[in-house]
């Protein structure tokens, strides 16, 4: 058991040690499309003919959120870890959280409202530009977020997000 043992912690050492770390972007990124498709969902026309509580959209945003805390909280007990690195991250964590909880809320409120196909695209721009921001290493510049009309705090999180995006990438360039 104690060779065993030994055996995982050099392995871990040697093999595993920065994994998770290394793949918190492609999660993030992978995220935050998730949240767009589910955005989509929800304030577009198509969602007549949708069951949203069931959708394919919905559970893909929900497993998407619950691996990104994972990847977070197993890079956080990496050894060696960048803590600097994953601190500047945590806001973005915070936020896509907070965004996906938002999201959820939307499906119990009786004023979803339809946006407008101008609306939507500028949303969706804003979440692919995050997403790409999340992927690579430079600083994309922010894009506006179009109101959303009863929905102040969901447009205010995705605003927050860009920016603990921009925080994050400028301190760690």
């Amino acid at each position: 058991m104690i060779i065993g043992c030994g055996i995982g912690l050099i392995g871990t050492a040697l093999i595993g040690r920065r994994k998770a770390s290394s793949l918190l972007p492609h999660f993030i990124a992978k995220t935050i499309r998730s949240q767009q498709q589910y955005l989509f969902t929800l304030f577009s026309e198509h969602r007549n003919g949708i069951d949203v509580i069931e959708s394919s959209e919905r559970r893909k945003m929900q497993t998407n959120i619950t691996n990104l805390k994972l990847v977070y909280e197993t890079a956080i007990g990496e050894i060696p870890r960048n803590k600097v690195a994953l601190e500047m991250m945590w806001p973005v964590i915070f936020s896509i959280v907070q965004i996906g909880y938002l999201l959820e809320a939307c499906l119990k409120a009786t004023n979803c409202p339809i946006l407008s196909d101008e609306t939507l695209s500028q949303l969706l721009l804003v979440f692919e530009t995050m997403a790409k921001s999340a992927e690579q290493n430079g600083v994309i510049p922010m894009k506006l977020v179009p109101e959303i009309q009863g929905f102040s705090k969901l447009q205010k999180e995705i605003a927050d997000l860009q920016d603990a995006l921009q925080l994050a990438k400028r301190a760690l360039s």
